[in-house]
């Protein structure tokens, strides 16, 4: 499993491996870590998986399904146009945190889309005509990473984060795509707990120590978050 001269994976399988082995997309390359620091205090981070093959979208997904009815559901290959810059622009000032400066940099680190190796999907909602949530989606040969989700604010209530992540895993589950990535979570830090609340049975995380996917189940803490000194 190497990067090309580039620092990107060369192929579909490839990035497939990179995924199983605890590496994520960010912009146009792939990395890695295994802790963070916020307000100089330091957390582990964990990787996460669903298998498709095991995930049942269950109450959670027909309720969002009931509250969010009325609204139109489009999957497509990644665009990056100006309505999507400005509901990302909207989306992003109403964080706590600072996240990409705009959807050509998430994607593309402000550089030609044409340079991505990355075979990246998008799922938007409009409510009419109006666009109120998109989400980027890596598809691999056989593995799938959720990249990134935005929204119009005033939707909050309908809990459009988790209905997007729902919606792309059981896009890719219909299409017969194996593991979903999600990115990691962070103990004792709670803006990612949304993750570990969908799709309990075929959660799993990367545990480094037996080189292995577990059951979330078996998920244990071990003693961070740490402060920086």
């Amino acid at each position: 499993m190497e990067l090309n001269q580039y620092g990107r994976p060369s192929s579909m399988e490839e990035y497939d491996l990179f995924l199983e082995n605890g590496w994520f997309r960010s912009g146009l390359y792939v990395f890695t870590c295994h802790f963070i620091e916020f307000d100089r205090v330091f957390y582990r981070t964990i990787w996460l998986r669903h298998d498709l093959f095991l995930f049942t979208p269950g109450k959670t997904w027909r309720n969002l399904q009931k509250r969010n009815r009325a609204f139109r559901v489009e999957f497509s290959e990644a665009t990056n146009t100006p309505e999507q810059e400005y509901l990302f622009r909207r989306y992003r000032e109403a964080l706590s945190f600072e996240p990409a400066r705009n959807i050509h940099h998430l994607l593309y680190d402000n550089r030609s889309a044409g340079l991505s190796p990355f075979n990246t999907y998008q799922v938007c909602v409009y409510d009419d005509e109006q666009l109120i949530a998109c989400s980027y989606f890596d598809i691999g040969l056989d593995a799938v990473a959720g990249i990134a989700a935005f929204y119009n604010p005033v939707y909050a209530s309908s809990s459009m984060g988790i209905y997007l992540i729902y919606l792309q895993m059981i896009y890719c589950q219909q299409a017969g795509l194996r593991y979903y990535y999600p990115g990691y979570f962070i103990p004792h830090y709670s803006h990612f707990d949304y993750k570990l609340g969908i799709g309990k049975s075929s959660l799993t995380f990367l545990d480094y120590e037996q080189k292995a996917w577990l059951s979330f189940s078996q998920f244990t803490d071990k003693g961070l978050p740490y402060p920086f000194f």
